[in-house]
């Protein structure tokens, strides 16, 4: 093996650590059926594996006794997590042993939906599925069918799209967007990148959250929060200071050194007015936007004058209009403006995330000019791009005429035909245009890692959607409200039962790859869904099988981790001064890690949990502004099809009849429960017993009001009261809450499932019975928060 720099510093090292690390970290953690040391099952014994519980990925270390996991602890060594978990991930055992998971494949034995099966074997079942495949396909329809997923971030998700071109249909639906994976998002019209952004917390100085809950429900819950906590700690410089907007006080409000109360949908707004008063003063980035920003001053078409950014705000964003519609002073707008533009380094947020919490596009856009206005792009303690890694495995999709005259007809749901802007706009309009059948009929769906019933805002199009189709399959490990609508249900393996491979990054945009092998043998008759893709592949056969060569999934996750190793650069996961050699090496231009076969890397890949690559070079615009003008577009030439206002960042119009009036005077706000927003979460009776913002409140779904409007309507405390909008009608149980602005209610979403095992089913009530249908016209994002209700004491 070569020896470099670091190899030997390393082996210098390790003499110094050794002998309080052997005690702490089994480093024996390694590979099953390759490097795994024997062990004595009667003695506890630690695994490495990652965490599901949500897209990130953590590292975790498992320990087990008996053949049974005992506990879960963060692995030391892993990048995103350093030996910490959140409470989804400790909560991972009540799925591993959930007396509802379903313990083998199931066909359905009566109508839809009513929640009746036969169990059948695996080849059975996918026969079926690959029957209907094939039949699709050798008519020349491959374009009937689509598959539905939240979770695509792991290898699975690459096998997903291998098999759908391979196929040929254009409808793989990413209903998940989390982490945002391009698309419709303020930096994806802005800076042009075509996957996430991360907020470089710790190194900010000055915070600006807009309506933002980063404290409840973030990408990354674990890295947020150490970064929160190191802005705020003030090791070696100033503390940094948070100020928070948004129209009730909620956790993150209660951490910020001041909550701003706002109207609700005034982000946009006051962000522009913030906006005018830096414009106003001088107060901006000139050289940044001199020399990195395009739309800020006037331009000139076809001979008439395009108004810039610079005239928008000053024109239409004055204080003293701001004032006015959010209900910020005018003073405060002013003084926080000037603290905003004279700190170190101000970082301003906005949400990007699909669920309940999504802003409108023109809000996002609004919030990150401000970003643009102070030079924080790409910048410590400013907006980050992480480096990416290859999105895909090697070797060419096979193709024949069939898959390519499908390929070649498009998604049912795009651009074109859905009316959004932006190419990532899509999804949420997908049951709508399927259903349709234009421009031609969806007759097969497979479902994987999404309950689409339940947790999007068109759920029940969704419904229907898969009560018509002719033919439906779900990779499900639990009975959910999707599942209860399909004709065949795969169950997939837990985690801790399964390999495991993919990508992401952590929040200082450092790219890192997950590998882990399954802790334990699957306890149920139960797949890998990456396994499930292989062989669906192997049975359809053609362009399908040649896509997906691999026998396993693991063999498949060894070719990947090829071309990993062929970066040579980065490293395995290690210890933190680790990280610091190979930051100072890389940035010297050494070769931090040396150069090793596949099969070894495969190994010590294994061995540590993953690898990463510690290094970041601020500043790099061709990965950060690879727009179509190189530069930071304040205009966005990817909304060039909309109109000159809409182009700009701007405060949106709420949709018709989204605003209260005198027969719903009341302004509905649905936010998350924060353990209970992913597809699995629900069933796992820990999370549902502490998922209240305050103690005892679990178990249900309440109504947030102020005490004056309550008392106005005779309501006391805990009582029942009836939630009506022009949609719906619930009844809830009412909590008095200060926090709340008068003439706005607050319901949580994450509850009231119709369907699912026994810590979820019946319990709670969810607020899609009163949100109306409104989607972002330039995101075609879903709006949970434009809906005006009434209220009457039950």
């Amino acid at each position: 093996m070569e020896t470099t720099r670091r190899s030997f510093l390393k082996t210098a090292g390790a003499g110094a650590l050794g002998a309080w690390m052997v005690p702490l970290l089994p480093w024996r953690a390694l590979a099953q059926e390759s490097i795994r040391a024997p062990f004595d099952p009667r003695l506890s014994n630690h695994f490495l594996s990652v965490c599901r519980q949500c897209p990130q990925g953590c590292g975790v270390l498992a320990e087990v006794v008996e053949g049974r996991v005992k506990k879960l602890r963060g692995n030391p060594l892993h990048p995103s997590n350093r030996g910490t978990l959140c409470a989804r991930g400790v909560s991972a055992t009540q799925l591993l042993y959930n007396p509802d998971r379903i313990p083998g494949p199931l066909r359905r034995a009566g109508e839809r939906g009513e929640g009746r099966w036969e169990p059948i074997g695996w080849d059975e079942a996918l026969a079926l599925v690959a029957e209907r495949l094939t039949a699709l396909r050798g008519a020349g329809r491959p374009e009937g069918f689509a598959v539905l997923a939240e979770q695509l971030g792991g290898l699975e998700g690459t096998l997903a799209r291998r098999f759908c071109r391979g196929y040929g249909t254009a409808n793989l639906v990413d209903l998940g967007r989390y982490p945002a994976s391009g698309g419709a998002t303020a930096a994806a019209a802005m800076q042009g990148v075509q996957g996430p952004v991360v907020f470089d917390l710790k190194n900010a100085s000055y915070l600006l959250s807009f309506n933002v809950p980063f404290l409840e429900a973030s990408r990354n819950p674990i890295q947020t929060w150490q970064g929160f906590s190191e802005l705020r700690a003030a090791r070696g410089r100033p503390r940094g200071r948070f100020v928070h907007f948004s129209p009730a006080r909620d956790l993150t409000a209660s951490k910020a050194d001041l909550w701003v109360p706002i109207r609700p949908g005034t982000e946009g707004a006051v962000a522009l007015g913030l906006a005018h008063v830096m414009l106003q003063e001088g107060l901006y980035d000139h050289p940044f936007v001199r020399h990195r920003c395009d739309g800020f001053a006037d331009g000139a078409e076809g001979g008439r004058v395009i108004p810039g950014f610079h005239r928008h705000v000053r024109e239409h964003y004055r204080p003293a209009q701001v004032a006015e519609l959010s209900g910020v002073p005018v003073e405060r707008l002013v003084t926080l403006a000037r603290e905003f533009a004279l700190a170190q380094a101000p970082l301003a947020l906005w949400q990007d995330q699909s669920g309940v919490a999504s802003q409108p596009l023109a809000v996002q856009m609004a919030v990150h000019s401000l970003n643009a206005l102070v030079g924080n792009i790409d910048a410590p303690g400013g907006v980050l791009v992480p480096r990416t890694l290859p999105d895909d495995l090697p070797g060419p999709v096979a193709s024949d005429a069939a898959g390519a005259a499908g390929l070649a007809r498009g998604p049912l749901a795009s651009p074109e035909h859905s009316g959004f802007l932006l190419p990532g706009a899509a999804p949420w309009s997908f049951p709508e245009r399927a259903l349709a059948g234009n421009p031609y009929p969806l007759e097969a769906v497979l479902v994987y890692r999404a309950n689409p019933v339940f947790d999007q805002l068109n759920g029940e199009a969704f419904r229907e959607l898969l009560r018509k189709v002719p033919f439906s399959a779900c990779i499900a490990a639990f009975h959910n409200d999707t599942t209860a609508w399909c004709d065949l249900v795969l169950p997939e393996s837990h985690a801790l039962e399964s390999w495991y491979a993919g990508v992401n990054h952590t929040d200082g945009g450092h790219p890192f790859f997950n590998l882990a092998e399954p802790v334990l043998a699957p306890r149920h008759d139960t797949r890998h869904a990456g396994d499930v893709f292989l062989e669906l592949g192997r049975l359809c056969g053609g362009p399908m099988a040649e896509s997906l060569p691999w026998a396993r999934f693991q063999d498949a996750a060894f070719t990947y981790l090829g071309l990993v190793n062929g970066l040579q650069a980065g490293d395995l996961f290690g210890l933190p001064y680790e990280e610091v050699w190979t930051r100072l090496l890389e940035r010297m231009g050494w070769r931090a890690r040396a150069q090793v076969t596949d099969a070894e890397f495969w190994k010590q890949c294994l061995g540590a949990g993953g690898w990463w690559d510690p290094i970041y070079f601020h500043g790099e615009w061709e990965r950060s502004l690879p727009t179509p003008s190189g530069r930071f577009e304040l205009r966005p030439s990817a909304l060039g099809g909309a109109e000159e206002s809409r182009r700009l960042p701007h405060h949106p119009e709420p949709p018709a009849g989204g605003s209260p009036d005198d027969a719903y005077p009341f302004h509905l706000l649905v936010y998350a429960y924060p353990h209970l927003s992913q597809v699995e979460s629900s069933n796992q009776p820990w999370l549902q017993e502490i998922s209240g913002e305050r103690a005892l409140d679990h178990w249900e779904t309440w109504l947030d009001i102020h005490p004056g409007d309550a008392e106005r309507l005779h309501l006391t405390d805990r009582a029942g009261v009836w939630v009506e909008s022009r949609k719906g009608r619930v009844r809830l149980r009412c909590r008095f809450d200060e926090g709340v602005q008068p003439g706005t209610v607050r319901i949580p979403f994450g509850l009231g499932h119709a369907h699912g095992g026994r810590w979820m089913r019946g319990i709670g009530v969810t607020p899609v019975q009163l949100v109306a249908e409104a989607f972002d016209p330039s995101a075609g994002t879903p709006d949970w928060q434009s809906t005006p209700v009434r209220l009457q004491r039950a």
